[in-house]
């Protein structure tokens, strides 16, 4: 039995979606390890979630959400006290049966396993990112991991650099010459291979490609998830969907349009697969 740490990270509307979030993990858990579920209440946030523990508050505002973000990891990792620790997005859903059996093993083959961006995008490829990054903590005593975003004053998204050198590039998954968005977690790929850190990734499906498993009601319901497809991605593992996001939770309350039609197609999906009413 291994005991895992559960992170996730409050902000605007974050309450809704952690509980949801808790509540998938418990359903599908084998109940063969510990689950601890801990929070760390950062800029924004209205209320704690209920089912987790705060184990630290953050609430100075550094003036941009990917820095308040990475400010949120950085006190987790503080507070990091088991071997198999799991950073997760709030706006998180586990749909796999036996997720937490699959994490350990993963986590037994290499030091770092999570959601990966699409390879067509402009973060890095081919290694986790700060949705789903599930680590080994005995590599917090080899490496300071650095969430940080990079960014420039006066300018409101994270800075767009072009990969200049070849080491980099490789370790990013891209080419000479590509522009990569440093955003938060951007360092990541960088540190696990200047270390020769062992890493796994899940590939990203959006809604709009093929494979993509999370059922519409109808088509009414499909036609208005494909106007934005990113906005409900999926990771999927040998084949099944494990984890599903929704992106842009600080503007879209669980309760509210978008993530009600994510909800419902949520509860199609646990139904279908798992007959989770």
């Amino acid at each position: 039995m291994k005991t895992i740490e559960v992170f996730t990270f409050l902000t605007s509307n974050s309450a809704d979606y952690a509980e949801l979030l808790r509540g998938s993990m418990e359903k599908l858990k084998s109940g063969k390890n510990t689950i601890l579920y801990r929070c760390i209440e950062s800029v924004g946030c209205e209320r704690l979630p209920r089912g987790w523990d705060c184990v630290a508050s953050v609430k100075n505002n550094l003036g941009h959400n990917c820095l308040n973000h990475a400010n949120a990891i950085h006190e987790a990792i503080k507070n990091v006290k088991y071997s198999h620790v799991l950073f997760v997005d709030a706006d998180m859903c586990i749909l796999h049966k036996d997720w937490d059996t699959i994490l350990c093993n993963e986590l037994y083959k290499c030091k770092i396993w999570g959601t990966a961006f699409g390879d067509n995008s402009i973060q890095y490829n081919k290694f986790p990112n700060v949705f789903f990054f599930a680590f080994k903590s005995d590599i917090l005593k080899m490496v300071a991991l650095d969430f940080n975003p990079k960014l420039q004053d006066g300018q409101e998204s994270p800075v767009r650099s072009k990969i200049k050198d070849a080491r980099d590039a490789r370790y990013f998954n891209k080419n000479i010459g590509d522009v990569i968005k440093c955003d938060t977690g951007w360092r990541l790929p960088l540190i696990a291979g200047r270390y020769s850190i062992k890493h796994s990734y899940m590939p990203r499906v959006l809604g709009n490609e093929k494979g993509s498993q999370l059922p519409y009601a109808d088509n009414n319901q499909k036609v208005f998830c494909l106007q934005k497809p990113d906005h409900m991605a999926e990771w999927h593992y040998n084949g099944k969907i494990y984890c599903t996001h929704k992106q842009a939770s600080r503007n879209h309350p669980l309760n509210g349009e978008w993530g009600s039609v994510w909800k419902n197609r949520i509860d199609l999906y646990l139904n279908k697969e798992h007959g989770i009413v």
